[in-house]
């Protein structure tokens, strides 16, 4: 599993290759939450161009998968779905994660895997994401962490 941290900029935090087992990984899981920009294609050329790669432990023949945080829109659409779409055509799987009700469904119904029924996920809240992200886990990986690349996502704030 790689984690990446995006607003304006783009923080790579844990490569795939990073961690060897499990509990050090989950550990290492601790990321501030901050408010700003929204650069969605920013993060996602990071994910396909640097981290789902073979030097920062991408595996061939296992499946990538990129799970998206939104909590908002992002600063340019039109950009961010021709990313999504250089991700897909590279082969990942493309899911977002779509907190609180600030987000805008036609932007994220451009940037995930279809169907768009398995592959966006609502939580109301922040308080209900660890529970999703467990079972996510548990679905996708059949309790592996493989090629799995959670992003958080900077909010801007109210709209």
């Amino acid at each position: 599993m790689g984690v990446l941290t995006y607003g304006k900029d783009v923080t790579v935090q844990i490569q795939l290759n990073s961690y060897s087992n499990r509990d050090a990984l989950l550990n290492a899981l601790h990321f501030e939450y901050k408010s700003g920009s929204q650069c969605m294609a920013c993060a996602m050329r990071t994910a396909r161009t640097t981290m789902f790669s073979n030097a920062n432990g991408d595996r061939f023949g296992s499946p990538n998968v990129f799970i998206l945080f939104v909590d908002g829109k992002s600063d340019n659409p039109e950009e961010t779905w021709s990313e999504a779409q250089e991700l897909r055509k590279a082969g990942v799987h493309v899911m977002v994660i779509a907190l609180t009700h600030k987000y805008k469904y036609h932007e994220v119904e451009g940037i995930v895997s279809h169907p768009v029924s398995s592959t966006l996920f609502e939580v109301p809240s922040f308080d209900r994401l660890g529970r999703l992200a467990d079972d996510m886990v548990g679905i996708l990986c059949n309790g592996e962490l493989r090629n799995l690349y959670f992003m958080n996502f900077y909010a801007k704030g109210d709209d």
